[in-house]
């Protein structure tokens, strides 16, 4: 099963996420406005209203030693958890081709670990 992220469920979003949800996809939609996640909730997998989470823990700087400056670029205090799906640790400490797979709810941030992909058999 293909898994896909639609940020954004205005009008073409909202089409999107239902469309790929009917072919079969596995849908995290995510919005600021929770009309639109109400809306869809019921028709893909996962619906979420991130932006009004994401403000309220919001920080002023990174809470992470080494993390990148970025322009624009905004911190949140580490409370949520998500797993990620990834090929291999880089030699500078980053995911190479990482894929986000879903938020946790049943984890908590002091549980996570930092984990090595294992190979597969064969």
């Amino acid at each position: 099963m293909r898994r896909f992220l639609v940020i954004g469920l205005g009008r073409f979003g909202s089409a999107l996420a239902e469309a790929l949800a009917q072919a079969g996809g596995e849908i995290i939609a995510v919005d600021e406005r929770m009309e639109l996640v109400e809306a869809v909730k019921d028709k893909v997998a996962y619906a979420a209203q991130l932006e009004a989470d994401l403000a309220e823990r919001e920080v002023a700087e990174s809470q992470f030693q080494g993390a990148p400056r970025l322009r624009g670029a905004r911190f949140t205090r580490p409370e949520l958890v998500c797993e990620v799906e990834y090929l291999k640790w880089t030699d500078d400490g980053k995911l190479r081709a990482a894929s986000f797979k879903g938020l946790r709810p049943d984890k908590l941030p002091t549980d996570c670990r930092r984990e090595d992909p294992v190979a597969a058999p064969g």
